[in-house]
């Protein structure tokens, strides 16, 4: 079996996650899912340069910043222990749930501050760069008016 992704031979990184949903299908379990391609970390590839690579960062960040607590499935071994120890422990997932949702929410309150401050320090840096430009350009204006005037002066006679 050979894997290609956006024309990349992706097979060896794949290949086993693929299996893993084949088998997860075929028991009937729910497969795995994958995020949108904009809101994965392979999405930074399509990065074309630095500020676009930072750009789409922040856009990944944003949508990472959650916690996701859905439901998931809790594997157990086989036989009458496997059967027992998954029922204690779906037990104590239930028990503990209030204080996992508690803690998730204060997480989810710094992921988002942290991002937060991320996008203002981004957008604070890009505002002082286009004014550091813009300074840089009048500069080279006054500096280009200047040798002009150098010129013109140099190019008159000098009278007595």
């Amino acid at each position: 079996m050979k894997l290609a992704v956006a024309g990349r031979d992706r097979t060896e990184d794949l290949a086993l996650d693929v299996v893993c949903e084949a088998d997860m299908l075929a028991s009937g379990r729910k497969a795995i899912e994958f995020p949108p391609l904009d809101q994965s970390a392979l999405f930074l590839g399509t990065a074309s340069g630095r500020s676009d690579f930072i750009n789409k960062l922040l856009r990944l960040i944003w949508f990472r910043a959650g916690v996701d607590t859905s439901p998931f499935h809790i594997p157990r071994k086989p036989g009458p222990f496997g059967v027992v120890a998954a029922w204690i422990r779906a037990l104590l997932w239930k028990l503990l749930r209030h204080q996992h949702d508690r803690i998730t929410l204060q997480q989810e309150g710094i992921n988002t501050q942290i991002t937060a401050a991320l996008e203002f320090i981004r957008e604070e840096q890009q505002e002082e760069v286009e004014e550091l430009r813009g300074r840089i350009r009048d500069l080279e204006l006054q500096m280009a008016d200047d040798r002009e005037q150098v010129v013109l002066e140099a190019d008159t006679p000098a009278e007595s």
